[in-house]
């Protein structure tokens, strides 16, 4: 039996649930490859929440990333949170081919400090 994914070319990005502004968090993204050639995939991340500090595999918010056939490459960014709110985040990834996918998810940026209940 031949199994075959739905998708031959997709990305995942894996968020946390929340993090705090003033914090550094890395967020890696999956860059899956089905098809049957090596590609080179275009990857962007996007948010007005943060400045982009780097990543790893590309230059900040967009490069290229080669992945062989068969395989998944990780592209992962460092931002700095600078804002609290739900805030979205967008990543898409296309190929000199044409195959293309994208992903938006929202990640909970809350302030910092103490939180202080005062009661009478």
């Amino acid at each position: 039996i031949e199994c075959k994914p739905f998708l031959p070319f997709f990305i995942s990005l894996d968020l946390p649930y929340s993090g705090i502004v003033g914090e550094r968090i890395t967020i890696p993204v999956r860059v899956f490859n089905y098809l049957d050639t090596d590609i080179v995939a275009n990857v962007r991340i996007s948010s007005d929440l943060w400045d982009t500090i780097g990543s790893s595999g590309i230059n900040a918010e967009y490069g290229e990333e080669t992945i062989q056939s068969g395989k998944a490459g990780t592209v992962e960014y460092e931002i700095s949170l600078t804002e609290a709110g739900n805030h979205e985040i967008t990543v898409t990834a296309e190929t000199r081919s044409g195959e293309s996918d994208a992903v938006r998810k929202s990640l909970l940026v809350q302030p910092g400090g103490e939180k202080i209940v005062e009661t009478s």
